[in-house]
């Protein structure tokens, strides 16, 4: 399954069980007696193009259609499966692109209905009804171009937005959050830049907007770590704290103490934040419980890395690792000299771009393959996959007892 931008939507409609949204990005599958999101449709389920144009429901075969840019689909929901062709229905198509007679509708705060068909945002800013389909529960299901799904109940005149799926697809970070998920990426197609915070247990969506939010002034984010009180989002812009019980952000950059203001990678550690940049490498301190005494400590100069790439950090049980472009070095988590490792000639060469470690090995990612490192018998194994190498290279690694990822 794949989950990406599902926010512009072109299309409603319904079946027993299902409340469909065809979006640029997928189709997505709301239950209409739990109101509650299924998992989308998009081609890593088979559908031959994410962006759908028109959507279309068969009653007597009970199929579901698709018309996207690349061509006509039905999905069968008994064999769960898509096929591939034929002629789009479209004199079975519910939804309707008209205008709504409706005039005044209660929304959450900074958000307006206009009569005109569209929804005023944040800073004014216009965000067009698509599509609408009444149910026979007086419901009418809406479709919002930059919002997402909505639901309209005709009864109390409430529009509630309906949020699902990432705000930006390209995915540079993820971060778990005891029950949250963080995403964060580049911009958007549409220009629009944000944070995707996914809770797992409501199954709510929020998005919080680059440059809307005071104390975010960029959302192009690069790395994102957790700790109890705060979460943090490297950018190209500098370093954002979101502050969970404020609900608050405050961006730190240069003029903070910061070696540079493109963070590339994140570690918390008992010692405080290690923010690695394109040009040195600072500890953030942050003493508990006092989220105003946070400072960058002034590592001495040959510890700060300066004017080096710092790809990644990892911290294991007893040391903080760095990847840069000259190659990894280690430290004791609780203090003394870096020590460089001189990995055997030919296997790596200078960059690593990705570190992680499991019990005693050290895994690193570099042009050339992934290498296991064994510190204590300075031993190690370069593995090639096989096939076309990822053009921009590995950027992160995982791994487990039996996989790396």
């Amino acid at each position: 399954m794949s989950y990406t931008n599902f926010r512009y939507v072109t299309s409603v409609a319904y079946d027993h069980k299902y409340i469909y949204f065809g979006t640029t990005g997928g189709i997505l599958r709301l239950d209409r007696y739990r109101e509650n999101w299924n998992t989308p449709f998009t081609t890593s389920d088979g559908m031959v193009d994410n962006h759908v144009r028109r959507l279309a429901y068969d009653p007597a075969k009970d199929e579901l259609w698709a018309d996207t840019y690349s061509g006509t689909a039905m999905y069968q929901p008994t064999f769960e499966e898509w096929y591939g062709g034929g002629v789009f229905p479209a004199g079975l198509v519910q939804g309707d692109k008209g205008k709504l007679n409706l005039t005044d509708l209660f929304m959450e705060f900074g958000y307006t209905y206009v009569s005109e068909g569209y929804i005023l945002g944040p800073h004014l800013r216009r965000f067009d009804l698509t599509a609408h389909l009444e149910d026979n529960w007086q419901n009418l299901w809406v479709g919002t171009w930059g919002l997402g799904p909505g639901l309209i109940k005709l009864r109390s005149l409430d529009l509630i937005l309906k949020r699902f799926g990432l705000f930006a697809k390209d995915v540079e970070a993820i971060c778990l959050d005891g029950d949250d998920i963080w995403f964060g990426g580049e911009i958007d197609e549409d220009g629009r830049q944000g944070i995707t915070r996914y809770d797992t247990r409501s199954e709510e969506w929020s998005y919080y907007e680059a440059p809307y939010r005071s104390g975010l002034p960029n959302a192009e984010v690069t790395a994102i770590a957790a700790d109890e009180d705060f979460a943090w989002f490297g950018t190209q812009q500098g370093l954002i704290r979101y502050e969970k019980g404020g609900d608050s952000f405050t961006r730190f950059s240069t003029f903070s103490g910061l070696e540079n203001d493109y963070v590339s990678c994140l570690e918390t550690t008992p010692e405080g934040l290690w923010v690695g940049t394109i040009a040195g490498v600072n500890l953030l301190e942050l003493k508990k419980g006092k989220p105003d005494s946070l400072s960058f400590r002034g590592l001495p100069k040959g510890d700060r890395f300066s004017n080096l790439h710092i790809y990644d950090i990892e911290r294991d049980t007893g040391f903080v690792w760095i990847a840069t472009e000259l190659g990894i070095f280690r430290r004791l988590n609780v203090g003394g000299e870096w020590q460089s490792f001189i990995i055997p000639e030919g296997k790596l060469g200078g960059v690593v771009t990705a570190i992680e470690t499991w019990g005693k090995e050290v895994w690193l990612a570099s042009p050339r393959g992934i290498l296991l490192f064994e510190p204590e018998g300075m031993t190690s194994n370069l593995y090639v996959p096989p096939g076309t190498w990822p053009e921009r290279g590995i950027i992160r690694l995982a791994v487990n007892r039996d996989r790396v990822f």
